[in-house]
């Protein structure tokens, strides 16, 4: 079982210990702290300006994704973090494939019902810390299948998704922002009723030969589910 790393703050400084560090979840960023909190090989802390600032393992954008603006509190949990902002507003970040980032308003009846969502196929679901890096060719059109437990309609997806952006293939980490992908033919989303499956046809680049990708798909339940690609020739 992993064990986060430890952490000594102090109102001047942040020190991390443990691990091989891999993803830079042992060394916090300079400046002074009123907290800190560690999760699974990444950690956050609330600066003295009461700014956010995250570091380590950013694969679910448990890092890259800290939402800017003054905060009162952290939490970081296994791929998720959650914070109160300076007018008790929950913000939270990361994974979210059972909403855990996506807290629920005051109002608990405007928030819609989870899609039960049984993972992409044939490509694995990721279900740890490190997801498996599934192949496809670079330019090829790629079939996204997945399964919400039932026809949901075709009104599913969040607009503007899905979306993917590079991956450091070594380290798992996303760089750059993500760019909505392109549907092969323009076909969009469908579903097959027999084998109750979702299918986007996901259009990738040739360019891409020799590098990896995550997509994101996110629907409109407001949870997010990533897969990782490496793109060969």
């Amino acid at each position: 079982m992993y064990a986060p790393p430890a952490i000594i703050a102090t109102i001047d400084a942040v020190d991390c210990w443990g691990g091989d560090n891999l993803y830079g979840q042992n060394s916090p960023p300079s400046g002074s702290f009123l907290q800190v909190t560690a999760g699974n090989l990444f950690s956050c802390g609330l600066r003295t300006d009461h700014a956010l600032a995250c570091w380590g393992y950013n694969y679910y954008g448990q890092v890259s994704d800290t939402p800017a603006g003054q905060f009162k509190q952290v939490a970081a949990g296994t791929a998720t973090a959650c914070a109160i902002s300076e007018d008790d507003q929950v913000r939270c970040w990361g994974r979210n494939d059972d909403g855990q980032a996506s807290p629920p308003n005051f109002n608990l009846g405007d928030s819609p019902a989870l899609f039960s969502f049984r993972g992409f196929y044939p490509f694995p679901e990721p279900e740890q810390e490190d997801p498996a890096l599934n192949t496809a060719k670079a330019g090829s059109a790629v079939p996204l299948k997945f399964s919400l437990g039932g026809d949901q309609g075709l009104n599913v997806i969040k607009a503007g998704y899905p979306a993917s952006r590079p991956l450091d293939c070594e380290q798992m980490n996303p760089r750059g922002d993500l760019e909505p992908v392109p549907s092969s033919g323009n076909s969009g989303l469908s579903y097959d009723p027999q084998n109750e499956t979702y299918t986007y046809v996901w259009e990738t680049d040739p360019a891409w030969a020799g590098t990896c990708r995550v997509l994101s798909l996110r629907l409109t339940d407001g949870t997010e589910h990533l897969v990782a690609f490496q793109f060969h020739y």
